[in-house]
């Protein structure tokens, strides 16, 4: 049976962990294989958003948005990753509450720390305030069933995701936010972005070393989607030897967005360019400016090689 009218559906989830890096959060926004509490009660099927993540998502049209609780008038983030995981990849918690817990949507999301709503929200998910979300959707097919005390649900079949949301409560006692990594000005170096982190393929990030004028810094580099070579995304200058003077007029030579090193004292210090996952340093101070750098670690070097920066949380917000 086919259903076109447009549906919400929340999923209540939890925190597992939190680091300063990104302000990327990961999360599973839907759950499936479990029969959730809405009225009529439903379940969606492992598969159901196969069709419209491939038609859809990040790598497809990239229509899918992210709002502040189903507001349209309100888009505080942008989808990097949407994909359905089986049950292998489920986070314990879940599979421990519901063994009958199929697999989930994860989602990747860079919130847009630019808009005062992106920033309170992730505020609220950093601090564990928040930890539920809610997906909007067409339900495209599905059937009635029966449970084993003949309650009747709506198994769902297949749906047209239009966008995913943070939310206050929820309907699915099962969805997770696995990560949520916090994007700042940082303590010891000055940032200047090139590039948007959305438009690179995730997980592609590396940091090399290069040097100017005899001063070593820092350059982000990643894969651009449907690309295959590496290409500069920031820099980075230690804060000990470039003074912001000097930091921002090579970044204006670069036509970046330049931001100083975090003030202790800041209490709203924001910096949307900071990166995901990135690799550890090589050392290419020896290259002046414009030399290339070493060929481009394969992705699964790269796996191998990337490493995590973890920090305690901010005191202040």
């Amino acid at each position: 049976m086919a259903n076109k009218a447009k549906e919400t559906k929340t999923f209540p989830g939890y925190v597992l962990k939190a680091d300063e890096d990104s302000g990327i959060v990961d999360a599973y926004v839907s759950i499936m294989g479990i029969i959730d509490d809405d009225r009529p009660p439903d379940l969606i099927e492992q598969g159901a958003f196969a069709k419209t993540i491939q038609e859809r998502g990040p790598a497809g049209l990239n229509k899918i948005r992210v709002l502040w609780q189903h507001s349209w008038s309100q888009v505080i983030g942008l989808p990097l990753v949407i994909t359905e995981h089986d049950r292998s990849k489920l986070p314990k918690e879940v599979l421990d509450r519901y063994p009958e817990a199929t697999g989930g949507l994860f989602t990747q999301t860079q919130f847009v720390l630019d808009v005062q709503q992106g920033r309170e929200a992730f505020a609220l998910y950093k601090a564990g305030a928040m930890s539920e979300w809610s997906i909007g959707f067409d339900t495209i097919n599905y059937e009635w069933m029966q449970d084993e005390d003949e309650n009747e649900f709506r198994r769902l079949k297949e749906l047209r995701l239009w966008e995913y949301s943070p939310v206050t409560w929820g309907a699915n006692p099962a969805t997770v936010t696995t990560d949520v990594k916090e994007a700042k000005p940082f303590p010891n170096e000055h940032a200047c972005r090139l590039k948007a982190p959305g438009l690179f393929q995730p997980d592609s990030f590396r940091r090399v070393s290069r040097s100017h004028d005899g001063k070593k810094y820092h350059i982000i580099m990643g894969r651009l989607k449907g690309e295959t070579t590496m290409t500069e995304q920031a820099y980075r200058y230690p804060k000990g030897t470039w003074d912001v003077p000097e930091a921002r007029k090579h970044c204006k030579a670069h036509n970046g967005k330049f931001e100083a090193a975090r003030d202790e004292d800041c209490i709203d210090c924001r910096d949307t360019e900071s990166i995901p996952l990135i690799e550890p340093d090589i050392d290419l101070s020896h290259l002046e400016d414009g030399a290339e750098p070493p060929t481009a670690l394969t992705p699964e070097k790269a796996a191998q090689q990337r490493v995590m920066v973890t920090r305690d949380k901010l005191k202040k917000l």
